[in-house]
């Protein structure tokens, strides 16, 4: 029986909300369930046009854009609904390998054909990564993998916006930094089935990354399509974004992982991977300094003379073979690998640093200046970076004074290096930088330096009232550079026994030749 107490309890207390508070939760329920199913039945209309390989990537790309939903589909879905839907938008975010831009051959004039699909994608990517952006979503290996993919605007598909974007994204996100997303997830996961086909300087290494002692015989070149670039063709965007984000303390642990994408990139027949390849190896170089540990585990490793065998042969990448477009990043980054790796493997032997760089200067420079001396743009380069070469050599670089000093004279003295002044500017500054670094045995050389300095001062004179404005600034710039040298060339002089008389000696006898020509040249400071 019930006793009286329980009979006379009241009954439970109902909450207050009305009718219409319950219909109106009701319809916001229903709501957001039905904006998650529009949003995911929208996603997957996108990717069944995506995986339509019969029509145009183009096409799919401009249809893609018309069918999914706005924004304001995805900003009510919840937490729960948006883990369902975030790897479909990163499917459909994944940079496609049509793509990659094709290239066409060896005509100096020819651009690489881009994909018409690559406006209608960068469209469409913007817009995937706003939505992302304001869904917060969830730390996974593909959403590093796909926001890594719009890191570097040297990849057709990213532009400044989106870079900005996803770069955003992974810094509001630091969890996509962490050891198993970096390491485990991208490169040993997602990057390295990517990387199995064995090419020149891969086969040189084990798989942990060491120096092999016994080179594979597979001499066969494999000509068939890389599988990074045909999987995933932002696969250099993510090795470079990784090579950046790990922690130098976790280097060594991810040697074997990092190693042989990269020298397979370095390997490649087209010009822009090799460029990145090697920035590549001059970024890891860097990594590798910031910490006392890391600092030896080039040595150590014994990989020192790979990448060099593999990067020196890059100088002789001249036109006609490689087009100027390609060469001129190409050399640039291949001088600047050199002295970095020069560096790494004699960071206190001045000597054997500048033994090394010996071969920079005589199969870049002088080899490269004989070969590609028509094409200006190439040339600037080679000037500007024997200046890098040459300080790093120090000293031990008047071994190539004989060599260097005429070159850059004749330089300065050619009868068209009007119409080029940054090549002026260049082969000023650099001739500034040899007579300032190999000072002690550049007396002799001096007249040969002051000879092209002084034509080149003429000639400046002779065009300087006919020329366009921004010529004429970069006249000026190029006075102001020869005016740099000739006081250095005085201190050299100077500094000898009867110095100042011989100097006086060699400034008369360029000034009598016309006294209004050199006005200005021998200002005293």
């Amino acid at each position: 029986m019930r006793s009286k107490m329980e009979d006379t309890q009241p009954p439970p207390q109902l909450p207050t909300t009305g009718t219409g508070d319950y219909a109106a939760l009701a319809c916001g329920a229903a709501a957001d369930r039905g904006a998650a199913f529009n949003a995911s039945a929208a996603l997957d209309g996108c990717l069944a046009i995506l995986e339509d390989d019969s029509r145009p990537l183009e096409d799919r790309y401009d249809e893609i854009r018309s069918t999914i939903l706005p924004f304001e589909h995805y900003d009510t879905v919840s937490p729960s609904e948006l883990r369902q839907l975030q790897p479909r938008l990163l499917q459909l975010l994944r940079p496609h390998p049509q793509l990659l831009p094709q290239q066409l051959g060896f005509d100096e004039h020819e651009d690489p054909s881009t994909s018409p699909a690559i406006p209608l994608y960068q469209s469409l990517s913007r817009k995937l990564l706003v939505v992302l952006t304001a869904l917060h979503p969830a730390p996974s290996t593909e959403l590093a993998a796909v926001l890594a993919s719009f890191t570097s605007t040297a990849d057709a598909w990213t532009t400044p916006d989106t870079c900005q974007l996803a770069t955003a994204l992974m810094d509001s996100t630091p969890a996509l930094r962490s050891r198993s997303i970096l390491i485990d997830g991208l490169l040993r996961d997602t990057l390295k089935p990517l990387f199995t086909t064995r090419t020149t300087s891969s086969a040189r290494v084990t798989a942990a990354g060491r120096l092999a002692i016994r080179e594979t015989t597979n001499t066969r070149i494999n000509t068939d399509t890389p599988a990074w670039q045909s999987q995933r063709p932002s696969s250099i965007a993510i090795l470079s974004w990784v090579l950046t984000s790990i922690l130098a303390t976790e280097i060594e642990s991810a040697w074997g992982l990092l190693i042989p994408p990269i020298l397979t990139l370095l390997d490649s027949t087209v010009s822009s991977t090799k460029t990145r390849a090697i920035s590549m190896i001059t970024l890891l170089l860097v990594r590798l300094d910031e910490t006392a540990s890391t600092r030896t585990l080039l040595s150590r490793t014994g990989l020192a003379p790979v990448f060099w065998a593999s990067v020196l042969p890059v100088l002789s990448y001249l036109p006609p073979l490689t087009p100027t477009r390609e060469a001129v990043p190409l050399q640039r980054a291949a001088y600047r690998c050199l002295c970095a790796l020069a560096l790494a493997r004699e960071p206190t032997d001045a000597r054997r640093r500048a033994k090394l760089l010996d071969d920079v200067v005589r199969e870049g420079f002088l080899r490269g200046l004989a070969f590609a001396d028509e094409h200006v743009r190439v040339v600037v380069v080679m000037v500007q970076e024997l200046a890098q070469v040459v300080t790093a050599m120090g000293v031990w670089a008047v071994r190539h004074l004989g060599t260097v000093v005429p070159a850059l004279a004749e330089l300065l003295a050619s009868p068209f290096g009007g119409a080029h002044t940054p090549l002026l500017v260049a082969a000023a500054r650099t001739l500034g930088c040899v007579v300032k670094v190999g000072w002690p045995r550049m007396g002799r050389y001096v007249a040969e330096a002051l000879r092209g300095v002084a034509v080149c001062w003429v000639r400046l004179g002779d065009g300087a009232l006919d020329v366009k404005t921004e010529l004429r600034d970069g006249m000026q710039e190029v006075r102001n550079e020869l005016r740099a040298v000739v006081k250095a060339l005085k201190c050299v002089v100077e500094s000898e026994e009867g110095g100042r008389e011989r100097w006086e000696a060699l400034q008369e006898g360029v000034v009598e030749v016309d006294r209004t020509a050199f006005v200005g040249l021998f200002v005293e400071s």
